[in-house]
């Protein structure tokens, strides 16, 4: 699966389109990368639906592999490498989104899944919650 972006292309666009492949994660845009295992600062995250010409590389297109089997850091590399955008998965659990910066290196089949599995069940515990930190941007 691959998210085609040209310079025409929506924020909510291709938001829309990772969260339809999967569903238990969502991808924010940030000003800046964070460093590997801190967290993203709230005050740097982009919430306005520009079209990526205003935002990144002028006249870039390309397209982002989003295949399973690559990991949150390949995906997150590949929108800085190609578009000069800070991007970070956020993985659901129950109600709430989860920044997943201290498990950038699993794939986006198993941050799904786990996702899957905290929003279907009763959450049991604090131990995957502890690694990540809690937030809700719903």
């Amino acid at each position: 699966m691959t998210i085609n972006i040209n310079p025409d292309t929506r924020l909510s666009d291709i938001k829309k389109q990772f969260s339809d492949v999967y569903p238990y994660l969502k991808i924010e845009f940030f000003k800046r990368p964070h460093a590997k295992h801190k967290l993203s600062s709230e005050t740097d995250r982009i919430i306005s639906d520009k079209p990526m010409a205003s935002l990144a590389k002028a006249g870039a297109s390309a397209a982002i592999d989003i295949n399973g089997k690559r990991t949150v850091l390949q995906v997150e590399q590949d929108f800085w490498d190609l578009f000069g955008l800070s991007v970070q998965v956020f993985r659901k659990a129950m109600n709430m989104w989860i920044e997943t910066s201290f498990t950038d290196s699993w794939t986006l089949e198993s941050q799904n899944s786990e996702g899957h599995m905290f929003s279907t069940k009763e959450f049991g515990g604090e131990e995957d919650q502890t690694e990540d930190r809690k937030i809700d941007m719903d």
